[in-house]
């Protein structure tokens, strides 16, 4: 009888182990088939992601090489590439409707952003990913038909904190003649996107962050006023006023940092001039001392000069009296 209970639970605990190695073997690509698919439904343009990879002990899903396909008019293949993106979630959220994460953290996203008198391509993103929401968010419709497996995501999502940092941003833009500028962002910073009583959906996820770069290239004094009004534009035709109110702060709160930081680094500057200054003239001074002491010393040699000059021309004098003398005696 023992004997059989041990076979028994031997077999347990391999279909166990075996259970616990799928799902570390397969969620890899089960993760990539969901962003990839979920992403293009969202965005409404080809997402495509390297590799995914899921840490059950660490509660954590990390994701490489993403890239999202410009929309249709635009030149630059991609609009975003993200070579890493890491995800800390609660594992045991994932099998639910909504997915509980705790942090998302986009590492050096690479932004191409095309400019254009008819708009932008990261407008055109946001436009699609509003189109998305909306489908969304809008009421089944009574069919009999048995919804595709295309028919968009069913998961909803609590993000609490996404971090974007070192976003490098090349702006092509041809409204005021064909320049390109190039741009780091500061970090970006978002909090609480989605709550247990209003949980967000894959696009409106996505819609922020499309939404915090453009926002953060705004911000920008290397942007010109006519660009960044026209991205100010295309971002207020997005429903996104708790977000850009919440960007805003963080921007003006790192201007105002970059901005105090500015005037220390003036103000040294001024002190250190103005010891300079102080210290060139105590130089002046003392050089003005030796050449007033040179000047005497010359005025005493110029003197002495002078003296022998007088004595040297009246022996002269007296010479050539004497040789007067002697002629007329001659005479």
């Amino acid at each position: 009888m023992k004997k059989k209970l041990l076979i028994a639970a031997a077999i347990v605990l391999l279909l166990v182990v075996g259970a616990v190695m799928g799902i570390v073997i397969y969620s890899g690509d089960l993760l990539k088939v969901g962003v990839e698919r979920g992403g293009t439904q969202a965005m409404k343009t080809e997402t495509t992601l390297g590799g995914a990879g899921l840490s059950i002990l660490g509660g954590s899903v990390s994701l490489s090489n993403l890239n999202i396909r410009n929309p249709e008019g635009f030149k630059e293949q991609y609009a975003f590439s993200i070579g890493e993106t890491s995800v800390d979630t609660n594992l045991g959220s994932l099998l639910s409707n909504t997915i509980e994460v705790e942090r998302i953290l986009i590492a050096s996203p690479h932004v191409a952003l095309e400019v254009s008198t008819s708009g932008t391509n990261l407008g055109s993103l946001l436009g699609n990913l509003e189109s998305s929401r909306k489908e969304a968010e809008a009421p089944p419709t009574t069919t009999e038909e048995t919804p595709s497996e295309d028919a968009g995501p069913s998961k909803q999502l609590i993000v609490r904190d996404l971090t974007i940092t070192d976003a490098k941003v090349i702006l092509t833009q041809s409204v005021l003649g064909q320049t390109t500028i190039e741009l780091t962002l500061p970090e970006l910073k978002l909090k609480d996107v989605g709550t247990q009583q209003d949980p967000a959906s894959m696009a409106e996820v996505m819609q922020q962050v499309v939404a915090a770069i453009m926002a953060g290239v705004i911000s920008s004094d290397q942007i010109p006023p006519e660009i960044a009004a026209l991205l100010r534009g295309e971002l207020n035709l997005a429903s996104l006023d708790a977000l850009k109110a919440q960007l805003e702060g963080q921007l003006k709160a790192g201007l105002a940092q970059g901005k105090e930081v500015l005037d220390k680094g003036l103000g040294d500057a001024k002190d250190a001039l103005n010891k300079a200054g102080d210290a060139l003239g105590e130089k002046a001074g003392d050089l003005g001392k030796q050449a007033g002491a040179l000047g005497e010393q010359l005025g005493e040699k110029t003197g002495a000069l002078g003296e022998k000059a007088g004595e040297l021309g009246a022996g002269a004098g007296e010479k050539a009296g004497e040789a007067s003398e002697q002629a007329d005696e001659k005479v």
